[in-house]
């Protein structure tokens, strides 16, 4: 007689005959609580040895680690190139319970306060580059995409729909282009409109159209 779960020369396990012992299944079945079991997915089992190749045994039932099965640890699950969270495969997609970033990786996403997310608006989030993998960025703990109203850090946030940051707020009506020293519009700058924000230049006509002072350069009104 061969193995358990394995086909043999005189044919394949017949299953779900009665049986009182192995000895009863022929072909290489076992006998698993009165019945013949062949080992495959799905077959009742007793321990893994049961199981065929490429399969285990969780709770009497043999398992290949596909997603939604139940296992005991990662190994189990990576059969099938998944992972195992409490007591359940996983392939990494949003929504997925996780441990570590590396479980959500498989399905190209994160780790968050364990759930699997993919950065979009809306999602939790640590950093930057968790939100970075559907474009987006991090505030407080959250993915924003830089519509109006989001919570911002820097006015680059927000620049994806056109928008700029106001004491941490995305908002709209104003063009956030960056004015160099070296394209200065072909009239004066009235003094009056305050820059947003000042950043490093290097030219003396951003002084003559009232950018700032020399050295540098600003983000303007239109």
């Amino acid at each position: 007689m061969g193995a358990k779960g394995r086909c043999n020369e005189a044919g394949c396990p017949e299953t779900n005959d009665q049986c009182g012992n192995d000895s009863d299944c022929i072909n290489g079945g076992y006998c698993e609580k009165g019945k013949c079991q062949s080992g495959e997915v799905g077959s009742r089992c007793g321990t893994d040895d049961d199981c065929i190749d490429g399969t285990y045994c969780e709770e009497g039932k043999c398992l290949a680690g596909a997603d939604g099965d139940k296992c005991g640890n990662d190994d189990d699950c990576a059969m099938s190139g998944n992972y195992c969270e409490k007591n359940k495969c996983y392939d990494g997609s949003e929504g997925d319970k996780c441990g570590n970033d590396d479980d959500c990786a498989i399905g190209g996403n994160y780790c968050e306060e364990g759930e699997c997310y993919d950065g979009s608006d809306g999602d939790k989030c640590g950093n930057d580059d968790d939100c970075a993998i559907s474009g987006n960025y991090c505030s407080k703990g959250k993915c924003y995409d830089g519509s109006g109203n989001d919570k911002c850090e820097q006015d680059d946030d927000c620049h994806r729909h056109g928008n700029h940051c106001e004491r941490n707020k995305c908002e709209a009506g104003l063009d956030m282009d960056l004015k160099t020293c070296a394209h200065a519009p072909p009239a004066p700058v009235p003094l009056s409109r305050t820059p947003l924000e000042v950043i490093t230049c290097c030219a003396w006509d951003c002084v003559q159209y009232g950018y700032a002072g020399h050295g540098q350069r600003v983000l303007l009104r239109r």
